[in-house]
C-alpha cells in the first residue's frame, strides 16, 4: 500500500511539474519579447546618438541582456565584423539559427526581429531610428499579447498538469 501511494505521489507530482514547465514557457516568452525589445532601444541609441558602427553598436546592447537574447545579438555583431557589411538578413538568419532551440518567441515577434534585421544599416541614420521604433513597437505589442496569454493559459497549464496526474493515479489504482 505504501508503494502505490509513493507512486501516485511521484505521477501527480511529474504531471504538475509538466503542467509547470508549460507554464513557465510563457514567462520565457515575455522576459525574451522585453529582452529583444529593450536591446533595440540600446542599439537605437548606440547608433543614433553615440554613432557606432553597426558591430559596436549589436556589442553594445548585447552587454545588459542574459540568455538567447545576448547570445542572438552577440552572434549578429560577430556576424557583422565577418562580413564586413555583408547582408543583414543573412547575418541574424544565423545567429537566430544557432539558437533557436532556446528560443521561447512567438513567430509574429521572430517575424518582427527578422523584418527589421532585413532593412537594418540600408539607410540614413534616421531611417535606421525609425526602423528600430517601429520595431520596437511591435515588440511591445507582442509582449503584451504574452502577458494576456500568460493570464489565460498559464493557471490551466498549472491545473491541467496536476488533474492529469489525480486522474492518471486513479486510473491505475
Amino acid at each position: 500500500m505504501t508503494v502505490k501511494l509513493i507512486c501516485a505521489a511521484v505521477i501527480i507530482l511529474g504531471c504538475g511539474f509538466a503542467g509547470m514547465s508549460a507554464a513557465s514557457a510563457l514567462d520565457a516568452r515575455i522576459r525574451q519579447t522585453r529582452g529583444f525589445s529593450d536591446a533595440l532601444g540600446l542599439l537605437e541609441i548606440e547608433m543614433t546618438v553615440n554613432n557606432s558602427v553597426l558591430s559596436e553598436a549589436l556589442y553594445f546592447a548585447s552587454k545588459p541582456q542574459s540568455g538567447v537574447v545576448k547570445d542572438i545579438f552577440l552572434g549578429a555583431a560577430r556576424g557583422v565584423e565577418a562580413l564586413g557589411g555583408g547582408d543583414m538578413s543573412e547575418v541574424w538568419r544565423m545567429a537566430i539559427e544557432s539558437n533557436k532551440k532556446r528560443l521561447c518567441v512567438s513567430a509574429d515577434a521572430l517575424d518582427i526581429i527578422s523584418a527589421f534585421a532585413s532593412s537594418l544599416s540600408r539607410g540614413d541614420r534616421e531611417r535606421e531610428r525609425d526602423n528600430i521604433r517601429a520595431a520596437r513597437e511591435k515588440l511591445r505589442i507582442e509582449e503584451e499579447k504574452a502577458r494576456l496569454k500568460k493570464a489565460e493559459s498559464g493557471k490551466l497549464y498549472r491545473g491541467l498538469g496536476f488533474a492529469c496526474g489525480i486522474l492518471i493515479t486513479v486510473l491505475l489504482l
